[in-house]
């Protein structure tokens, strides 16, 4: 740690491994990897009553208090070998409290179902009405965190008018998106006297995100672009600021790492965003786009898929509807601008079943995320859930399905069997305690030494003072000979190095807690098993 180098405040926030912002090196086999959801149960079927829909998207999960709220369009039907399009597409809600059990709400607002809460005649009132397609098929919900927002706003909607997208009579009028509020999450009126429009080049008919950003003081709003990219048309993701859904500034198309970024060259397009903070360490922004990949190529490869009638049948009227495929992938960001992505997909369309995977649709993730029990029991620690649609155009309706994943498990440090390395930019904390969210095993091993400013181990607090530890659990204490208290070393430029065989570390903080009970003494007693 030679020579003068900023050094990083991270107080007592916790910290993931997503990218190098507290990385200087990785050696001796150590890396970064990503992981990946695991599939479990279907937790809502959209064929309730009206519901009926084959084509539901764009879910909305917000948390209220004890609660989350859960928004998907219902109604709409896309075309199979059987049915033709019909019915107007409505907005509905659902409730659940533990991530996993579903219920749909009972507010008795619209004729189209006992919980819906936004249709098409919402938006009646505006001239000229020839001019104007508001979709509840591509609408989206937040909760503002807004110290400033008024109670009878605080749940805030972003409803599309889809007009140049379907009406052919208006080619040139671009579309744009109308801001609904509620006090309660049932109960929305439209508060934009008129729609928003913010680039020719954005789309609207997708998933628009936006939040409260209390870093800046103001709203970020993500949506659809759609330009050109390495000499093609490409769909991407744009993003502005606001103050007030009225004006709108810094308008920019989101900025990838070189590797990333490369991958559009080879036909990775965007479709949807859900980008957020990351309710466990709100300065990092994640997002799980849908990638959208299109052969435009009807040949032989399609063998390999499943549905092949119904494939055949979508290239017949669409031949996007036939080649193109969607899976979710991962990109992370500090500033809201400049993204990290993952090349590998974070969910891929998974094993080929009667689920009616592999589709143009498919795979979208709902905005939003769930702590949820692990399906383990005996206290293991929670888990995060995140929710899919799946069986996107088929005959029949679309499901709701949950994956799930560790904890701040997105990506590790991979340190292997023989011993990696991992150390630190300067920084400095707040706090008496290290922890860290690590999975080891019985021969997994970390341990963890302080380096001073100018990079040598401090006493008491090296490598070679540490006490080798494992475990797997969201917050395990690094320990020393003298015990595992670390404020003496709080507020002051330090780096880190960690030391581990055979373990994954996903994220690290420092805690205020005091040190843990003291370990017992044994007896002198003791019995020699063989």
């Amino acid at each position: 740690m030679s020579g003068k180098k900023e050094v990083i405040a991270i107080r007592g926030r916790r910290e993931l491994f997503l990218d190098d912002f507290l990385i200087s090196s990785l050696s001796k086999g150590a890396k970064r990897v990503l992981h990946h959801p695991e599939f479990r149960d279907v937790v809502m079927s959209f064929d309730e009553g009206k519901e009926n829909s084959n084509c539901t998207n764009y879910v909305s999960i917000v948390h209220d208090d004890d609660r989350y709220l859960i928004y998907y369009r219902a109604g709409g039907r896309q075309p199979t070998s059987v049915s033709g399009s019909v019915s107007k597409y409505f907005l509905c809600v659902a409730e659940t409290r533990d991530g996993k059990n579903f219920s749909r709400c009972k507010v008795n607002l619209l004729p189209e179902a006992p919980n819906a809460v936004l249709n098409n005649a919402m938006t009646d009132d505006i001239p000229p009405s020839p001019e104007v397609n508001i979709c509840p098929a591509v609408s989206t919900v937040f909760k503002d965190t807004n110290p400033a927002c008024l109670p009878e706003e605080r749940f805030k909607m972003l409803v599309a008018d889809e007009s140049n997208c379907r009406d052919k009579l208006h080619p040139k009028k671009y579309n744009g998106l109308y801001l609904f509020v509620s006090p309660d999450g049932f109960n929305f009126t439209r508060k934009s006297k008129e729609r928003f429009a913010l680039d020719k080049r954005v789309f609207y008919d997708t998933a628009h995100q936006a939040f409260f950003d209390h870093s800046i003081g103001e709203y970020r709003l993500y949506m659809r672009h759609f330009g050109m990219i390495y000499g093609s048309k490409r769909r991407n993701i744009v993003t502005c600021r606001t103050r007030d859904f009225v004006e709108f500034h810094d308008c920019q198309i989101l900025k990838y790492d070189r590797k990333f970024h490369q991958l559009f060259k080879d036909g990775q397009q965007l479709y949807t965003n859900n980008i957020a903070p990351y309710f466990r360490a709100p300065h990092i922004m994640l997002g799980f786009p849908a990638r959208y990949y299109d052969s435009e190529k009807w040949d032989n490869t399609f063998l390999n898929l499943p549905d092949l009638d119904l494939r055949t049948f979508r290239a017949n009227y669409s031949l996007r509807a036939g080649t193109a495929l969607t899976e979710t992938v991962l990109i992370t960001s500090r500033n809201g601008l400049n993204f990290k992505g993952f090349g590998e997909a974070f969910l891929r369309p998974g094993p080929q079943t009667q689920r009616s995977s592999w589709t143009y649709g498919d795979m979208y993730f709902a905005s939003g995320m769930i702590p949820t029990a692990s399906d383990i029991g005996y206290g293991a620690p929670d888990e995060l859930s995140f929710y899919f649609v799946e069986a996107y155009g088929i005959e029949g309706c679309c499901r709701l399905r949950r994956c799930a994943i560790r904890m701040d498990g997105f990506a590790s440090i991979k340190f292997p069997a023989a011993w990696g390395r991992m150390e630190t930019k300067p920084f400095v904390f707040e706090g008496h305690r290290l922890t860290l969210n690590l999975a080891g095993g019985a021969f997994g091993r970390f341990k963890v030494g302080f380096l001073d400013e100018k990079g040598k181990p401090i006493p008491g607090y090296s490598l070679d003072d540490a006490l080798p530890s494992t475990g797997d659990a969201l917050d395990l204490t690094a320990f020393w000979k003298h015990g595992c208290d670390v404020s003496a070393l709080a507020g002051k430029p330090v780096s880190m190095v960690i030391e581990a065989r055979d373990c994954d570390l996903y994220s690290l903080q420092f805690v205020a807690e005091p040190e843990p009970l003291n370990l017992p003494e044994l007896g002198d007693n003791q019995i020699i098993l063989p």
